[in-house]
């Protein structure tokens, strides 16, 4: 067995190989021609190149070495996937993580650990006092990487551009990702939690199943983001620059702080036309808002998520309208079996489409007083006066036809006439008519009745709708 103070002494000996092997890498490179590339900055590239060569393998648009490099990572270990990558952001002139996708081929980072623990380990390991690797790898580019299930716990991504990479069940749990371009990624079952992605651009990123418990979202951009049975309990994303057309059915939602003018009148589902999840994520959005204290934003939830399911309705209508065929393996014919119309469910869809949208004219699901006040009124001044007069009109005493001819104006007249007419209609409302008419024929009998019936039960909705209101309120 090797004793303690041979262990030591063997580290000492690989740290001081390590040492004498960079001062001798250090003079045989700069007796070499720099390279002509430049860097970000627009600074001249301070790596050294052959002789007879203008630029170094990071700034030569013909070099194929990152064919070698993505062969060796794709058969790598983890463990020694981590090795190769800190290796290339070493030996980088601006110590970036430069792996994007090329010709196709995408570099396999799975199961990869850059997480700050592992970084330190590795300084130890390497006997190296200050490696760029350790306090950063910001501006780094991933675009279409492979990262599933790879630990950057506490990475330090800012500016880092992740377009379409894949970080399935990866960890950025306290990870800087400020500024990074995270869009059409996939984080699905990712871990963020209390990760930073403040400014981030998240256009079309799949958070499935993700958790962003604590994460920082300040002014980042989630439009078309799809964070379907994400947690997100208690996140603040009221600071997030924006929410239009996320997808959200199934996301868990407790006190997450947002407003309603962010999501841009619809989310994602309904855009699709997926109405079924669009009604689960106008529900979530509800219930979230109500906890909130936000009752506006309640109540236009609850309108959305009817419209959803009248809509949805509409839907089983048609598909229940529509022949349809199923094919069935290992059969003597053709393998297609004819389905035929199902009526009575394209009948429950259709009246229930029908019933749905009669409410929403009527009063907005209960949600809008005003609508109803202004079918009353449409009935009382103008629907039920024009009709009654067609049917027949009514019956004049001799004073009130006395007081009419002796009315000089016809506008005069009209209005009298007019006047007597809602006098009488508001009398159908209770029990006494002091308009003083009487009804020309059974019809406008009939037809005054029907229209008392429905005005009584307009009274009622609105104070029904009025009540929900102030309860809510």
């Amino acid at each position: 067995m090797i004793s303690k103070d041979e262990n030591m002494v063997e580290k000492k000996s690989t740290k001081a190989k390590f040492t004498r092997g960079q001062r001798v890498t250090k003079q045989i490179e700069e007796s070499k021609p720099l390279c002509n590339g430049k860097l970000s900055d627009g600074k001249a590239c301070p790596k050294t190149v052959e002789v007879g060569k203008t630029f170094c393998r990071w700034h030569d648009p013909e070099d194929e070495t990152w064919r070698e490099v993505y062969a060796r990572l794709k058969k790598a270990t983890p463990e020694k996937r981590t090795d190769i990558v800190l290796g290339l952001i070493e030996d980088h002139p601006e110590h970036k993580l430069v792996l994007p996708e090329h010709d196709g081929q995408k570099a396999n980072l799975k199961r990869i650990n850059l997480s700050l623990g592992t970084l330190l380990k590795k300084k130890v390991q390497f006997g190296v006092e200050k490696p760029s690797w350790l306090t950063t790898y910001s501006r780094a580019n991933l675009k279409d990487a492979n990262l599933t299930g790879a630990d950057l716990t506490g990475a330090y991504l800012a500016g880092a551009d992740l377009q379409n990479a894949h970080l399935e069940q990866v960890n950025l749990s306290h990870a800087s990702l400020w500024n990074a371009n995270l869009s059409n990624a996939y984080l699905c079952s990712a871990n963020i939690e209390n990760a930073d992605l403040g400014s981030a651009t998240l256009k079309g990123t799949i958070f499935n199943v993700a958790n962003l418990q604590g994460v920082d979202v300040h002014l980042a951009d989630f439009t078309e983001s799809n964070l379907s049975d994400a947690k997100l309990q208690g996140v603040d994303l009221s600071s997030a620059g924006s929410l239009s057309k996320i997808y959200i059915s199934r996301a868990w939602l407790d006190r997450t702080r947002m407003r309603r003018e962010q999501l841009n009148g619809e989310i994602g589902e309904e855009k699709d036309g997926n109405y079924s999840d669009a009604k689960q994520g106008y529900l979530a959005l509800k219930q979230n808002f109500d906890d909130l204290g936000d009752y506006e934003a309640s109540s236009w939830a609850y309108r959305r998520e009817r419209v959803m399911e009248k809509l949805e309705a509409r839907d089983i209508g048609r598909a229940a309208l529509k022949k349809r065929e199923r094919r069935l393996p290992k059969l003597p014919w053709d393998g297609v079996v004819h389905m035929e119309r199902n009526l009575k469910q394209a009948l429950t869809g259709y009246s229930k489409y029908v019933s749905d949208t009669l409410i929403e004219w009527l009063c907005d699901y209960g949600e809008n007083g005003w609508k109803v006040i202004c079918w009353m009124a449409a009935l009382l001044f103008v629907v039920e006066p024009l009709f009654l007069s067609l049917l027949g009109g009514f019956g004049w005493d001799y004073y009130l036809a006395q007081e009419y001819y002796g009315l000089s104006s016809p506008l005069g007249k009209f209005l009298y006439s007019y006047w007597l007419h809602i006098l009488y209609s508001l009398g159908g409302l209770g029990t006494a008519n002091f308009s003083g008419l009487q009804p020309a024929n059974v019809a406008v009998k009939l037809a005054s009745n029907l229209f008392s019936l429905i005005n009584i039960f307009l009274v009622g909705l609105f104070g029904f709708v009025a009540g929900n209101r102030i309860r809510r309120s």
